[in-house]
């Protein structure tokens, strides 16, 4: 029997080689204490330590391998949205990370998928660079929850969505911290426990949005949530309450990114074990799945990321003709 093919749908690099100088009021990266770590500044002055496993593909399959995970899907570090950056200048930052991440998965097509990133703070903008990430080998786009303070449910986006269905790309959403994250950071001075608190509340909001704006109604593209979708398939009672019908959660897929198997078992149960797949949030934590999601996400992931994706092409490959 072949070994399980075991795919982490939800981990993150940091391209260090196309960083910006600091000051441009972009991401930026200054040597760290030793050769192993670096510094990831933002335009908004937060500071954060960096592995070398977050741009060094060498070591990060020599910890793939030794964690048993078969494939990544690379996504570009939250940190690295520049969605307060000026429309020019993030579009080309855009550009140069996506081109890194594709280098990735082009250089190593039996470890890496991919996803790009967008200047979402611009719409138009970014439609022209998700029609380019469609013409490479990346299968899908990472978007933050919120862009500069306005929802991802707002309608300003709904043409990224309906662009990405059309081009086959798949939408990954990634939470990323609102008002609550800054007055819980403001009250106890700890920004890990205020994402602890606030990023469930982030995510989930995105998707009981999409929900209520009838966006299961309606073709689109396939959309996970990170985060367990901030256990939002739980909370759809109150939606369905609201509108008179059911709201269908199975619309989305849902990483495992929990830190509590108990509430992945209960997302699991209520839209079924083929939307939940394998996330770590690697380089920052190691993978930590229940052993039913590790055994079924090669299967699941292939679904999410669609046809594009170098693991679905392999795993859904025409058999070759047997010889005569």
């Amino acid at each position: 029997m072949d070994p399980i093919e075991v795919v982490d749908i939800h981990t993150h690099v940091v391209p260090v080689d196309v960083m910006s100088a600091p000051g441009r009021g972009l991401p930026s990266v200054v040597p760290g204490a030793d050769p192993d770590h670096a510094e990831l500044l933002t335009a908004g002055g937060r500071r954060r330590v960096l592995p070398a496993t977050a741009w060094d593909l060498g070591l990060r399959l020599r910890d793939m391998d030794e964690q048993g995970v078969t494939r990544q899907v690379l996504s570009p570090l939250p940190d690295l949205f520049a969605y307060d950056a000026e429309t020019a200048p993030a579009t080309d930052w855009c550009r140069a990370v996506n081109d890194w991440t594709a280098a990735a998965v082009r250089g190593r097509p039996g470890r890496f998928d991919g996803l790009a990133i967008l200047p979402l703070q611009d719409p138009e903008a970014a439609a022209h660079v998700l029609d380019e990430v469609a013409d490479g080998p990346l299968c899908g786009v990472l978007l933050g929850s919120s862009v500069a303070g306005t929802p991802l449910t707002d309608q300003r986006y709904e043409e990224i969505f309906r662009l990405a269905a059309a081009l086959d790309l798949c939408v990954l959403v990634h939470a990323v911290p609102g008002p609550h994250f800054a007055a819980v950071a403001g009250r106890t001075q700890n920004r890990a426990l205020a994402a602890a608190a606030s990023l469930p509340g982030e995510i989930s909001s995105v998707g009981l949005g999409l929900l209520a704006a009838g966006q299961a109604g309606r073709p689109g593209p396939r959309i996970a949530l990170s985060h367990c979708g901030g256990g939002m398939p739980l909370l759809t009672g109150r939606l369905a309450a609201a509108q008179g019908e059911p709201a269908d959660p199975q619309r989305f897929w849902y990483d495992s990114v929990a830190f509590d198997h108990s509430l992945v078992d209960a997302v699991a149960e209520r839209v079924g074990p083929r939307r939940v797949l394998a996330g770590s949030d690697y380089p920052s934590a190691l993978p930590a799945w229940p052993p039913h999601v590790g055994a079924a996400s090669a299967e699941n992931a292939a679904a999410f990321l669609g046809p594009r994706s170098q693991l679905h092409q392999q795993l859904h490959a025409a058999p070759s003709p047997r010889s005569a």
